[in-house]
């Protein structure tokens, strides 16, 4: 390193070293929210840029869904390999190294030549991304006392769900303005940033001061071999259901491939004396739960999130900007209310929010099926709002429980399920809303129903499912302890 960089380090290292241990948390809780917020942008700020792409690389729909969909599974299949990995080099060493390859990839993202480049370049980037926000938990979980965690991870989450929430109608004003290379390349100066204040801010890991080396027998790389053919079948598969519907034989394929590579997955663990994923953990109730119901939340999520826009395109004819502006307001109202959420279910315990956020997500599904091409602009804004108001509720005290639920020094291996089953969540949703809607529209214009009525009954359909997924989910959350007190563990 350059000797004066080295010196000016070593001073700003000194003086946040000197800092009260309080004040140091929070300094690491704002380092680690940076990286965890732009890798969870970029799953959803290339959507509203599709078209752009196909009308530069001159692709056709299927081709270009890849973007995404490659991001999607490679940033799923990394997931089991994080908690090993972080044994190895430490949290910190990971985080920058992710953090890295994440900004890397986004350069090469924005200098991409042709669709083919553009793919594989999105998965170098989802190599880095797919770990930051398991491994962000893990460092905030270790970092903060029982008593902050929950509005420490508020705090963090609201942050890191702008980058979701967000993503679609920043990525159509820069494409608009800017071009669809201006999309990975407005990474690069946040990248950076965030870089150096996690080179400067995050500890060194004790154990990993000494030479870097691999346990290689300490992993079990064929039960992680069979969990990502079973992630890749299962997601590959849902990516797929959009093109030849829910009974296309790519899709009946690729069920019968994620069946076999599971079972054998959980024979091999059963097996395994190093288990790729810690199943130690659903011993506890609390947690099985946590994480079931984490499986649905993103189901309401990027489900939901991938239903409104097209919804307000295709049925109410709005612009992109106007889509934009009228899922304004139920992103803002969702970061406002993550800090309280996380707050006060310290005080009074999760159990209560995650009911309650549940309950407002089967009203806001519900409230979806009422509406058509001829609701008032409140009629499709208040149910917005209502969204955000059960996700605001939902989703901090729901990590927070999670990650209490996990014994002391696992909540590493805990934050990977957890992200893992948001990560299937989140493709399961889009995926089955997707077909819904596909599959019923075809069905009611072969009955002879007039297109644009069509489209409205199945929208209606595919939002009565999230219903009834809310519904489900709603019953389960009522089955979580009064009152959990987790692991009291955090450092600063």
């Amino acid at each position: 390193m350059i000797p004066g960089l080295e010196r000016a380090r070593v001073r700003v290292v000194r003086k946040l070293e000197a800092k009260p241990p309080e004040v140091r948390r929070w300094w690491v809780l704002w380092t680690v929210m940076l990286g965890s917020m732009i890798a969870q942008l970029d799953a959803t700020i290339v959507n509203v840029s599709i078209p752009a792409v196909m009308r530069d690389f001159h692709s056709s729909v299927n081709q270009v869904q890849w973007v995404i969909s490659a991001y999607m599974i490679a940033f799923a299949v990394l997931m089991p390999l994080t908690g090993w990995v972080r044994e190895q080099i430490g949290a910190r060493n990971l985080y920058l190294a992710c953090l890295s390859v994440f900004t890397l990839g986004s350069l090469l993202c924005g200098l991409a030549w042709n669709l083919e480049s553009l793919i594989f370049f999105r998965v170098i980037q989802a190599l880095g991304g797919g770990a930051m926000t398991p491994i962000a938990m893990s460092i905030l979980t270790e970092t903060f006392p029982a008593h902050e965690k929950g509005k420490a991870l508020g705090i963090w989450g609201a942050g890191v769900l702008l980058g979701p929430i967000f993503g679609p109608p920043l990525g159509g004003f820069l494409t608009e303005f800017s071009g669809w290379r201006s999309i990975f390349l407005v990474n690069l100066p946040i990248g950076f940033i965030g870089i150096a204040a996690a080179f400067l801010i995050l500890r060194r890991d004790r154990k990993t001061t000494g030479a870097l080396r691999f346990a290689w027998r300490s992993f079990d790389f064929v039960g992680f071999s069979l969990l990502s053919g079973f992630l890749i079948s299962l997601l590959y598969g849902a990516s797929t259901v959009e093109q030849g519907g829910i009974a296309s034989r790519t899709v009946f394929l690729c069920g019968i491939l994620s069946l076999v590579f599971l079972g054998s997955f959980l024979v091999s663990e059963l097996r395994s004396k190093n288990q790729v994923l810690d199943f130690s953990l659903f011993r506890s109730k609390t947690f099985s739960i946590a994480l079931a119901v984490t499986i649905v939340r993103s189901f309401a999520l990027y489900g939901g999130q991938f239903l409104l826009p097209l919804f307000l395109s295709r049925v109410q004819n709005y612009s992109e900007y106007q889509i934009g502006l009228m899922i304004l307001p139920g992103a803002v109202l969702i970061g406002l209310l993550f800090p309280f959420a996380g707050k006060y279910s310290d005080r009074f315990g999760s159990k209560p929010f995650v009911v309650v956020g549940l309950a407002i997500l089967v009203i806001f599904f519900y409230g979806m099926t009422r509406v058509s091409d001829t609701s008032s602009m409140w009629g499709i804004q208040i149910p917005i709002l209502v969204r955000g108001l059960g996700l605001g509720l939902l989703v901090t005290p729901l990590t927070s429980l999670a990650l209490s639920a996990a014994p002391a020094g696992k909540s590493g291996n805990a934050s990977i399920l957890l992200v893992l089953s948001q990560q299937l969540g989140g493709s399961l949703g889009i995926a089955s809303l997707g077909s819904i809607l596909e599959l019923h529209h075809r069905i009611y214009v072969s009955e002879g129903l007039p297109t644009g009525a069509a489209l409205v009954k199945s929208f209606q359909d595919a939002f009565t499912l999230g219903v009834v997924v809310c519904a489900l989910a709603w019953l389960l959350a009522t089955a979580l302890p009064k009152r959990f007190e987790g692991n009291s563990h955090g450092t600063a």
